[in-house]
């Protein structure tokens, strides 16, 4: 048994995770290397701490996470996520514990890409259609939602090339970025966009929606500005589902585009023109 005793520092040596050892109140006795190098501590000044001294505080630990981990803070108190695995047990009846850290920096960032790519459109920065909707139909009060298209967005690809609808679209997603979180957006597809205000009325929204459309108009001028149409309505969780308020909308955007683009259509609008409004 001594040659195994002789050759386990050489082992925890060679260990690519952090290894801490720790008594019944948690005061670190021995480390390996690998910890001395993830917490930037020399040894003297590790084995005079706490596992806690190496934690960040409980409450910013218990935040909401998505990503399963717990933030460690190096000597300099900056921070890195780290996966940690306490096992104890007992010898010469006394209780310790051996603690194993893993910094998972790097898991995390591409687990936050990843979740980054599902979530939002590249070329706008927007939310994407499926997580636009999951934000709709987790809601619990009435919001105002509407539907809004580009005008002659098809024209512009091809006149200009598809580059150039593209940077539109880009810049108009800024535009709608800028708005939060008054207006929150979500591109729903193509030069279709999805718009929700969770506050104030339908006119107020009617409003800030001509308030937008004229600041579009002003924008990229070397292309004629950008125009939309767009159709708002109020939705009710408590009354009609997800897939009939946008249904609605998607009417008003289209009595929009036929009453000559460029402008906001609601209910009353289209009550005003003895319209039929499903």
């Amino acid at each position: 048994m001594r040659r195994f005793s002789d050759i386990m520092p050489k082992i925890m040596g060679m260990c690519p995770y952090g290894v801490l050892l720790l008594d019944e109140n948690d005061f670190i006795l021995e480390c390996n290397h690998a910890a001395l190098e993830m917490f930037e501590y020399t040894k003297d000044a590790i084995l005079k701490l706490r596992l806690q001294d190496l934690l960040l505080s409980p409450a910013a630990n218990e935040q909401e996470q998505e990503y399963p981990k717990i933030f460690c803070k190096r000597k300099d108190a900056s921070s890195f996520p780290a996966h940690i695995t306490t096992q104890g047990f007992s010898h010469q009846q006394k209780t310790y514990k051996v603690c194993f850290v893993r910094d998972i920096s790097e898991e995390v960032s591409i687990w936050e890409q990843l979740t980054y790519m599902a979530r939002y459109d590249t070329l706008t920065g927007l939310p994407n259609r499926s997580f636009i909707l999951k934000k709709l139909q987790n809601l619990k009060k009435p919001v105002i939602v509407g539907m809004l298209d580009l005008d002659n967005f098809k024209m512009i690809n091809d006149t200009y090339g598809h580059p150039v609808g593209d940077s539109i679209l880009f810049t108009f997603g800024q535009l709608l970025l800028n708005m939060a979180p008054q207006l929150q957006a979500g591109r729903f597809g193509g030069e279709e966009f999805l718009i929700m205000f969770s506050e104030g009325s339908l006119s107020a929204a009617r409003e800030k929606m001509q308030q937008v459309l004229f600041q579009a108009k002003k924008t990229c001028q070397e292309y004629g500005g950008i125009s939309f149409s767009c159709g708002l309505c109020v939705y009710d969780p408590a009354m009609i589902g997800v897939d009939t308020a946008i249904s609605k909308a998607d009417a008003l955007l289209y009595y929009a585009k036929q009453s000559g683009r460029g402008r906001i259509i609601t209910p009353e609008d289209v009550a005003k023109r003895d319209l039929i409004y499903p």
